[in-house]
């Protein structure tokens, strides 16, 4: 019977364990977000500084900026700067729903741990009554 105890403590400490690995996971889910949209601003700030200084470079060799080349360098200049701004925070986010489908398997396993302590415990118990009553009815 103190067996059955103590499957009952093992299962509710696994099922402790899953459910603080699941809220370290949604934490760590949160912060690849964070560290995406962190990324993505570092990287249109680094982007304007650089057509600022490109654009101030071509003014100040007399360049027109407002077409032709120079304008055409520009909009794709800006377009690449968004693309890898997108595909930082994109990344973040499929880091993050990594993170939330493993916090979701650790609350699953512990659901499971408590279940399957609660079945070992219950076989434990009608087996050692079986046990008690086979003894008693003078079968040991």
């Amino acid at each position: 019977m103190l067996s059955a105890g103590a499957d009952l403590a093992q299962g509710f400490s696994d099922a402790s364990t899953a459910k603080a690995n699941a809220k370290l996971s949604i934490f760590e889910a949160k912060s690849a977000i964070m560290a995406g949209e962190d990324k993505a601003a570092a990287i249109r700030r680094e982007g304007e500084r650089f057509q600022g200084t490109t654009r101030a470079a071509q003014a100040a060799s007399g360049v027109d900026l407002s077409s032709g080349t120079a304008a055409d360098v520009g909009r794709e200049s800006a377009i690449n700067i968004e693309k890898d701004a997108l595909l930082a925070g994109f990344s973040g986010r499929q880091q993050a729903a990594a993170k939330y489908y493993e916090a979701r398997l650790h609350k699953r396993q512990a659901k499971s741990a408590v279940l399957n302590a609660s079945l070992k415990s219950t076989s434990t118990i009608l087996g050692s009554a079986e046990k008690a009553l086979t003894m008693g009815a003078g079968g040991g």
